[in-house]
């Protein structure tokens, strides 16, 4: 769980910046077509994430029932207007595959893995009861998007904190290609955004980065129930972290830590849509000092995503839904035996 924690943090770092915007022409013309890339209302993508982690020898042989990411494919096919939508999720955890589909039908989420014995329905109801009625007023914008235990104005305060992290000057294009997509061979412009410890302040953003996520009431609720199931498996742990105490820790963690110039590409096709994205951050550390992640050594996050069927058609499927073969996340911790307000009161229902 700690090691999928730092895994998760340095997700929802890159996933900001590549969200996020801030002249020369280069950067014109990249900064309008991330604008209308954001708007795209339908279509399909497919974003594939890897993680790579380095530990000392010292520790390496405790690591072994830990668990993080390495690597992530999400195939996602959307249609804003219709909520609607499908992702079909492929993963390793610890050299172990895993996969799943879930499928977005307006207010109801479907969920099919082989790690659970039924489809799991989720009624946004539900999720909404457990966060309050400012979760509800902020539904309409989080219909859109997987559900997360992340709160929006948190999403908010991150980009406009990496929202300016390159200027003009630092968007640079380099060539004419054709690039190999799902759509087939597609006619592109290249652009490339230098960033390096010479022109942004990597380890200040990551800092600030924590403050705001750690001010964040719903995550630190999530990230305590969590510490808490942990401590419950592992009764012989004698040091019982906060949360509070994890955020300062990783930013001990980022002080001691040097960080090799950010990689990140982007494909602009005829119609002035970004196609394709590649990112590549990569880190170092030496200290001894982090309990939360010691040994930890070399860091590397990478991910493609790309876009295509750009505003087409989509057609879906939803699967087959009878009583007997469905769930809910009430059934869900009955099985598992969870103790979370999230698992009651569920419907399946509109």
């Amino acid at each position: 769980m700690k090691y999928k924690m730092l895994s998760m943090v340095f997700l929802i770092v890159s996933f900001v910046f590549i969200t996020t915007a801030c002249g020369n022409a280069p950067y014109e013309a990249f900064h309008q077509a991330e604008q209308k890339t954001e708007d795209i209302s339908k279509g399909k993508s497919m974003l594939t994430i890897d993680v790579d982690m380095d530990f000392n020898q010292d520790v390496t042989s405790l690591i072994q029932d830990k668990t993080w990411i390495e690597n992530v494919e999400i195939e996602n096919v959307f249609d804003k207007n219709q909520e609607k939508a499908q992702w079909t999720i492929y993963g390793k955890v610890n050299d172990l595959g895993f996969d799943a589909k879930l499928y977005q039908d307006e207010s109801l989420y479907y969920l099919i893995t082989p790690l659970l014995p039924k489809i799991l329905v989720i009624n946004q109801e539900a999720l909404e009861n457990r966060f309050g009625s400012d979760r509800k007023a902020k539904t309409e914008k989080m219909k859109n998007d997987t559900k997360s235990y992340i709160a929006e104005n948190t999403i908010k305060q991150l980009k406009q904190l990496w929202g300016n992290i390159y200027k003009g000057k630092d968007v640079v294009k380099l060539r004419n290609i054709i690039l190999s997509t799902p759509d087939g061979d597609v006619k592109a412009k290249e652009y490339k955004i230098n960033l390096s410890s010479e022109n942004v302040d990597i380890k200040q953003l990551l800092i600030e980065s924590f403050d705001i996520l750690a001010s964040d009431e719903m995550l630190k609720k999530q990230l305590e129930h969590s510490l808490e199931q942990a401590y419950e498996k592992d009764k012989d742990s004698k040091e019982r972290l906060t949360a509070d105490q994890i955020w300062e820790m990783k930013k001990e963690w980022v002080e001691s830590t040097t960080f090799d110039p950010i990689t990140f590409l982007a494909y602009i096709d005829r119609d002035n849509y970004i196609i394709e994205e590649q990112f590549n951050l990569q880190m170092h550390s030496n200290t001894t000092s982090d309990k939360y992640i010691n040994g930890l050594e070399n860091y590397t996050l990478s991910y493609t995503l790309q876009r295509w069927d750009i505003e087409k058609d989509i057609e879906f499927t939803l699967p087959e839904i009878t009583q007997e073969n469905i769930m809910t996340l009430d059934d869900l911790g009955q099985e598992f035996n969870f103790n979370d307000p999230l698992l009651s009161n569920q419907k399946t229902g509109k």
